[in-house]
């Protein structure tokens, strides 16, 4: 006897509708709940329609003279060094979405900062913490090359690049832009907010705030970038979700209700013997597939690896190695013994000064310079952490010239006598994370040693380096 098949209009016919319906009906909704599931929260929405900047979203500060932020026009507007600080805290995993554009100089920068604690004291009011995604449109030597670029900020140690690429920008013309950060995995998109532009890795937790500035003018110290002004139109902070048990749970759910289909359809409905007809039960099994495909990409897609700090391995100790000592002044030494430095080391014309307004620097003087103590370029920077020991030396290029005797020198030839005068290895010429090209060593204990063009010296500690012996060699 030939196989029963089911004539148009019949039971079988009807059972095929009402399966078929149920199980579109099934796809979409786990479809949606996945959907759903997926999309992060947004934390922070800011269009900046408003006449001034909403204080319940953002802590605005203006470190110069010249510096401001404001809303104008629907944009928050940024001038020679304004800041935006978020008031709240956020997760570790963010997506950050907006758009902006340069209407100043054509030597600023725009910089978004995460993982930030707020903190300011760098003398280029910079947030001193953070994972900092910037924009620029050329460097100070009209490069535009390596025009954007992600950098693990850590003052007063050093800054470490992440990773750098160009993408030409211009002066008023709008830049949508992307940051994703897991709290380890970062990326940055420009425009094409599908396909990033750099990504890499960095696990460093300094806080949960995000800051926002542009760069310093003229009232900062730096005329060439004088009159920067930055317009960002809008801006969206939302968390990048982990996959949560119930979305888990539905995805099994949809699986199972899909196997029972694929049984119901196998004995309901047997292969057509009947040539250039599809089988039946090969209808609802490709049904049964297709679920069964979605429902796994998007419960893969949603499984964000974990992050979690606690399980981040502590990096094996930097060798024991003698402290770079430059006229007496190494990093690590204790306040107390700057005084002592000063008079043995650099004569009795020179003299510390503390700072009262930030509470962890010092300037070393001489009165033979007949300066005023905002002369950076004829100082001895000092900066202290809590415990009051040095973390960063500056030596200011005229303090340089007088202290080294370096008369007539060319950056070059001051770096190589350097170098030899304190068995230092060959220096890298190299350009740091502010864009400025110097010479820079990193010693095996991850002191940083760097020579400006001006012949300026800074000794700073690499970022996560060792602490360094606390003795004076």
């Amino acid at each position: 006897m030939p196989p029963f098949i089911p004539a148009v209009g019949s039971h079988g016919e009807l059972h095929m509708k009402h399966s078929s319906t149920r199980l579109d009906t099934l796809l979409t909704a786990v479809l949606a709940f996945i959907t759903w599931q997926a999309a992060g929260q947004t934390l922070l929405y800011d269009d900046f329609n408003g006449s001034t900047i909403n204080p319940s979203l953002w802590q605005a500060s203006t470190p110069f003279s010249d510096s401001s932020i404001t809303e104008n026009g629907g944009s928050a507007v940024f001038q020679n060094r304004g800041r935006l600080l978020t008031t709240a805290s956020f997760p570790a995993a963010l997506d950050i979405t907006g758009r902006f554009e340069f209407a100043g100089s054509i030597h600023d920068v725009f910089r978004i900062v995460t993982r930030t604690d707020g903190i300011t004291s760098n003398p280029w009011a910079e947030f001193d913490h953070g994972i900092g995604f910037s924009f620029s449109i050329e460097n100070d030597s009209n490069q535009t090359a390596g025009n954007v670029f992600i950098v693990t900020h850590g003052w007063p140690g050093v800054s470490t690049e992440l990773a750098r690429g160009t993408f030409p920008m211009a002066l008023n013309t709008f830049y949508d832009f992307r940051i994703t950060d897991d709290g380890n995995n970062v990326a940055l998109y420009v425009n094409d907010l599908v396909n990033p532009l750099l990504t890499a890795s960095d696990s460093s937790v300094y806080g949960n705030a995000i800051g926002l500035s542009n760069r310093e003018g003229g009232g900062g110290g730096s005329w060439i970038s004088d009159g920067s002004v930055t317009e960002l139109d809008w801006i969206n902070v939302s968390e990048i979700p982990e996959p949560s048990g119930a979305l888990l749970m539905v995805s099994g759910l949809g699986l199972l209700l899909v196997r029972r289909s694929v049984k119901f359809h196998a004995l309901s409905f047997p292969l057509s013997p009947r040539v250039g007809k599809k089988p039946m039960r090969l209808i609802a099994c490709s049904r049964s597939v297709l679920l069964v495909a979605l429902v796994a990409l998007a419960v893969v897609g949603c499984d964000k690896p974990k992050t979690k700090a606690s399980a981040q391995q502590t990096p094996p100790p930097a060798p024991e190695a003698t402290p770079i000592v430059v006229k007496g002044l190494y990093i690590g030494m204790s306040a107390q013994e700057l005084p002592q430095v000063v008079r043995d080391k650099l004569g009795p014309r020179w003299h510390l000064y503390p700072s009262k307004e930030q509470p962890y620097f010092v300037e070393i003087l001489s009165k033979d310079l007949n300066c005023l103590l905002d002369k950076p370029d004829y100082a001895i920077n000092v900066w202290l952490d809590t415990s009051k020991h040095a973390t960063a030396i500056g030596i200011g290029q005229n303090c340089s010239r007088l202290l080294f005797n370096a008369g007539d020198l060319s950056a070059e030839a001051f770096m190589k006598t350097f170098s030899q005068a304190y068995n230092i290895p060959k220096m890298t010429w190299t350009l740091n994370e502010n864009q400025v090209w110097c010479w820079e060593y990193v010693a095996p204990d991850n002191v940083m040693v760097r020579i400006g063009e001006h012949r300026e010296v800074f000794l700073g500690m690499k970022r996560g380096g060792a602490e360094v012996k606390q003795h004076f060699n």
